[in-house]
């Protein structure tokens, strides 16, 4: 006869091998044990929805500067129309744009401090469903972003990195597609035009 002792170390014994298998072999222990990193989701700062970008407009200190969608898609100059801009970078600067995170929310009765109330730099951007404002304020302390507000929403912060790429491009040297340079002439040999003979004076 198996003592009531013994039962309950059998049992104990049991459970512990039925908890061993579930960490080291169900799809859920595993992931405890290994501690799965959750990747950190931030909020986009530009929602297109169904819309298209049409228009981006820069004012800055320096002046204002502009790129606009043609109908045929591809983007020109607002100020000139006739100029050709490098379509290239405007691509990479649209996707800079439209992939904007805000990292952080902020109090909006801190505006000021944040250099959100006379931004400097104010940047339009017009779509098919509407115009929005984003003002762009001060560095944050630790320099790794931008005080930033959309609209009357509330102010955040965003990349540094992503926001000096979308400032640096929004130039006019930085979209003028480069001149092409010519490539120099090349003279056949044998081919040099014969230097006109000396007829020496009687």
């Amino acid at each position: 006869m198996i003592r009531r002792g013994t039962l309950v170390v059998l049992a104990i014994f049991v459970l512990l091998i039925g908890v061993t298998w579930y960490l080291e072999w169900s799809p859920a222990g595993k992931a405890r044990v290994k501690g799965t990193p959750t990747a950190t989701s931030y909020p986009k700062l530009i929602v297109l929805g169904t819309g298209e970008l049409m228009k981006l407009e820069l004012k800055s200190s320096s002046g204002t500067f502009g790129i606009k969608r043609n109908l045929n898609d591809t983007w020109s100059f607002t100020d000139d129309q006739n100029t050709p801009a490098d379509q290239g970078k405007i691509q990479q600067l649209l996707a800079t744009l439209t992939s904007l995170q805000s990292m952080a929310t902020l109090d909006t009765k801190t505006l000021d401090a944040f250099g959100l109330v006379s931004a400097n730099k104010i940047l339009t951007i017009q779509t098919t469903n509407g115009t929005s404002v984003m003002k762009i304020g001060k560095i944050t302390p630790t320099t790794s972003g931008y005080y930033v507000q959309v609209d009357n929403q509330s102010p955040v912060v965003v990349d540094k990195t992503s926001m000096d790429d979308i400032l640096n491009t929004l130039t006019r040297k930085a979209l003028t597609p480069p001149t092409a340079t010519p490539l120099p002439t090349q003279v056949t040999p044998g081919a040099e035009t014969p230097s006109p003979l000396f007829t020496p004076t009687p």
